[in-house]
C-alpha cells in the first residue's frame, strides 16, 4: 500500500468559489441534543452514528459535542468505565462556542473554515441570531463530488 486517500484530501482539492452553496449540500435535519440530555444517553446517540451533535435551545445553536468531547470529559473525571451510570448533562462539557457556518455560503467558504479550524464538520445557521437549520460534513462534500 502506497497511502490512503480520505475524505479530507479530496475537500482539500476545492480551491476556489463552486457556484454551489452550503444550503445545497447541508443535511436538512441533523439529529441534534439538548444542553439537559444526560452524557449516556448523547453518547447512545453517537453510537448509532451520529458523530457531531449540535446542541439547540429554541431552534438556536449554543454549542456542539463530539465522541471526542464524551470521552475527554469521561477521561478527565475518571469515568471512562462508567459510562452507563454516569448522569452528567451536556451543557457542563459541550463546545460553547461552536464553529460554523451560514446557509447562503458557498461551499469553498465552508471548506475554508473547516481547513482553518481543523473540523471536518460544520453546523449550518440560517442567520446572525443562529437559527440552525443543517449541518455540512466533508463527506457531504465528496458525495456531491461523485
Amino acid at each position: 500500500i502506497a497511502g490512503t486517500i480520505s475524505e479530507n484530501d479530496f475537500v482539500k482539492q476545492i480551491n476556489r468559489n463552486t457556484g454551489i452553496g452550503v444550503g445545497d449540500l447541508m443535511v436538512r435535519k441533523p439529529m441534534l441534543a439538548k444542553e439537559h440530555y444526560q452524557i449516556r444517553d448523547l453518547a447512545r446517540m453517537m453510537y448509532f452514528g451520529f458523530s457531531r451533535m449540535p446542541i439547540v435551545k429554541d431552534s438556536i445553536l449554543i454549542g456542539l459535542v463530539t465522541p471526542r468531547d464524551v470521552l475527554s470529559y469521561l477521561y478527565n473525571n475518571q469515568k471512562l468505565s462508567k459510562l452507563k451510570e454516569e448522569t452528567a448533562e451536556v451543557s457542563s462539557f459541550m463546545n460553547k462556542n461552536p464553529i460554523y457556518c451560514q446557509e447562503g455560503w458557498d461551499v469553498y467558504q465552508a471548506v475554508q473554515t473547516m481547513r482553518s479550524k481543523s473540523v471536518s464538520a460544520l453546523p449550518v445557521v440560517q442567520d446572525e441570531f443562529g437559527n440552525l437549520v443543517g449541518i455540512i460534513t466533508e463527506r457531504d462534500i465528496v458525495d456531491a463530488m461523485v
